[in-house]
């Protein structure tokens, strides 16, 4: 699980999660399940497989080709199938793949065929958006194929948050062949269905030829009546934070949060108090060896009326990952650890602490830190 964030109403949870990845077209789905536990639901890849079962059946041949220079081990999957199919394929190889139980979704609605290749980093799922297929009950339908030819970043989904208690936003690594795959804002009824006509994106970073810069977080809150953005963006030199009306979400508009006094600062997490007030975010902060000052995990206040920054909370030799703060704007719950990941996933989702990982809670102000949990990760209030 990567991210959890409460419905405004806290009757419903949604949280990123890959644990099914493999009866999907996304490497990473969004899912909501209510405060109970019942009615899991997967509205960025729906239907959830566990209700596959209640539409008619029929089966798709895939045609796969290998068309590289060395033998290739892969996953197929066609949205619908009750099971993924992993293979093996010679050099330049060619085979036909049966799904013998695959749910039709219905008369209209786009279904889609994906194959990994589990020994590729760069451009490992196959999959084509102009070529659905045409699921139909009780018949043999061709699938057509995927090769080589149609490498693409495998499609990511992350970061929930909701924009009121029905409608979900997210961030997503889109559709991509080049070098480079933008990292988009969606927003998509929390009961979505297949190919779901409200699935909507707000913002398209391909628009906007900045694409080396990746959003790594996304924060709610409602103010006058609307519903706003707060964006957390990973860059090659910097982490920015941006704000931008649900209404009018094109509109981004950087906020300047101040710079700490160490040579290196990176925002880790980020939250936003319920009226909007405050921004609340982690920072890593390091520099300045030469005087003997060590690097450290900085909790951070934003008045965003003032333009003020207020740093409540430092721990040298430490790292605060992710942040929330509670409904009534008092109390913050943070993640820490002994230090932060130093791997390549920085460069596509922003610095991440190194765990095992505890929980704990201070005012506002500062005071009152305390220990929450020992051993627990991402921190999410409720009402």
């Amino acid at each position: 699980i990567g991210d959890l964030a409460w419905s405004p109403d806290g009757q419903r949870l949604a949280f990123s999660s890959a644990h099914d990845w493999k009866r999907s077209t996304n490497n990473r789905d969004i899912y909501v399940i209510d405060r109970d536990g019942a009615n899991l639901r997967r509205p960025t890849a729906a239907p959830y497989p566990g209700v596959y079962d209640d539409y008619p059946q029929g089966k798709v041949t895939l045609q796969v080709a290998n068309l590289g220079l060395t033998a290739m081990g892969g996953v197929a999957y066609v949205d619908g199938a009750a099971e993924p199919v992993e293979f093996g394929e010679r050099k330049s190889g060619r085979r036909g793949i049966v799904f013998d139980q695959v749910a039709d979704f219905g008369d209209d609605v786009r279904q889609y065929a994906v194959v990994r290749d589990l020994g590729q980093r760069l451009h490992r799922c196959w999959y084509d958006p102009l070529t659905p297929i045409d699921v139909r009950a009780s018949q043999n339908v061709d699938g057509g194929e995927l090769s080589n030819l149609n490498g693409a970043h495998c499609l990511f989904a992350f970061a929930p948050g909701w924009l009121d208690d029905d409608t979900l936003v997210f961030l997503m690594r889109d559709y991509a062949t080049g070098a480079d795959q933008p990292t988009n804002v969606w927003s998509l009824r929390a009961d979505a269905g297949p190919n779901d006509p409200t699935a909507r994106r707000l913002i398209d970073m391909q628009t906007r030829g900045a694409l080396s810069d990746k959003f790594v977080g996304l924060a709610t809150h409602r103010g006058a009546g609307e519903t706003a953005l707060v964006l957390r963006r990973h860059g090659a030199l910097a982490t920015s934070v941006l704000l931008a009306d649900a209404a009018d979400p094109e509109n981004l508009r950087r906020i300047d949060v101040g710079r700490c006094s160490m040579t290196s600062c990176h925002i880790i997490g980020l939250d936003v108090s319920p009226a909007g007030r405050q921004i609340v975010f982690s920072e890593s902060q390091s520099g300045h060896a030469y005087d003997g000052t060590k690097p450290a995990g900085a909790l951070v206040v934003f008045d965003t009326e003032r333009r003020t920054r207020r740093e409540i909370l430092r721990l040298p030799d430490e790292a605060i990952g992710a942040v929330s703060v509670s409904p009534d704007g008092r109390r913050v719950a943070f993640e820490r650890a002994a230090g932060t990941l130093d791997d390549r996933s920085r460069v596509a989702f922003g610095e991440r602490l190194r765990c095992p990982c505890s929980i704990w809670i201070a005012d506002i102000d500062g005071a009152g830190v305390r220990e929450l949990v020992d051993d627990g990760r991402l921190p999410a209030w409720t009402r």
